[in-house]
């Protein structure tokens, strides 16, 4: 059983890293005849390897706290911005996940998804821990999970903007800050999503539960300019807070263009 140190957080929970497909910034995904191809590489009309099932990973585990919504009919436009908090106290062994997400109908694993998180964590070669971004896709069902090319290294303080729109026949995820390029990924798959979160996650190794010091502040973990556009006119969405699991105190609010998930 592997420890964080090898691991990546992503949005089926903190996997090794041989298990995620990355996707440069010239490259695209298809979903054709039930795989996923990735096209601008050599070997592109080869299907990816299927994620299969997850190695245990020696973790207290989960998100925190989110907000979430349901639309009738699809979602076809989420966006957000917030802030890159600073570097947790306890910086090592941990994995912390901030950021916006779309799914087919809810929060199962199985469901078909695309995320935009930023991550606290180790990043393959790259040393000590630090803040990186990047987006995920998987059609679901042990399906692969692919990456596109993190942002690394980003300092605290900045602001990260975010979208996931579907246009086309294609999802087109990105986001960035500020002076840098924006990490990217185009999906050609007409995946309907209906579900939309806005989610802090966070991994450790055993040894005690999740406390306010692994956990940014809540100045920190407040998601503005929350915006959904559907793919047809429909009553605004309804979000609705949950504290899934954290220390005592706190709580989400909601609002029209803004969530905070607070102390």
């Amino acid at each position: 059983m592997r420890t964080l140190r090898e691991h990546v957080l992503t949005p089926r929970g903190p996997l090794h890293h041989s298990k995620v497909h990355r996707v440069g910034p010239n490259e695209v995904v298809h979903f054709r005849q039930g795989s996923v191809f990735r096209a601008g590489v050599e070997g592109a009309n080869k299907p990816l390897d299927r994620l299969g099932e997850p190695e245990p990973v020696e973790a207290n585990q989960g998100w925190i706290e989110h907000a979430e919504a349901t639309s009738e009919p699809s979602i076809t436009t989420f966006g957000a911005s917030w802030a890159v908090p600073a570097p947790p106290q306890r910086k090592e062994e941990l994995l912390l996940g901030l950021g916006i997400g779309l799914q087919e109908r809810g929060r199962s694993t199985a469901e078909g998804l695309l995320y935009v998180v930023l991550q606290w964590g180790r990043y393959e070669g790259k040393g000590g821990a630090q803040w990186g971004l990047a987006c995920w896709y998987t059609p679901g069902h042990g399906q692969p999970l692919v990456q596109s090319t993190p942002i690394e290294n980003i300092p605290s303080g900045h602001t990260v903007k975010a979208s996931i729109v579907f246009e086309d026949g294609r999802w087109v995820c990105q986001a960035g800050t500020a002076g840098q390029q924006p990490t990217v990924l185009t999906v050609h798959h007409d995946l309907a999503l209906h579900w939309a979160a806005a989610l802090l996650e966070a991994h450790r190794l055993p040894g005690g539960p999740i406390t306010a010091e692994d956990l940014p502040s809540s100045s920190e973990t407040v998601f503005h300019g929350v915006g959904v556009k559907q793919s047809r006119l429909s009553r605004e969405l309804d979000w609705k807070g949950e504290v899934d699991q954290a220390p005592p105190g706190r709580h989400v609010t909601t609002g029209r263009s803004e969530i905070s998930l607070l102390y």
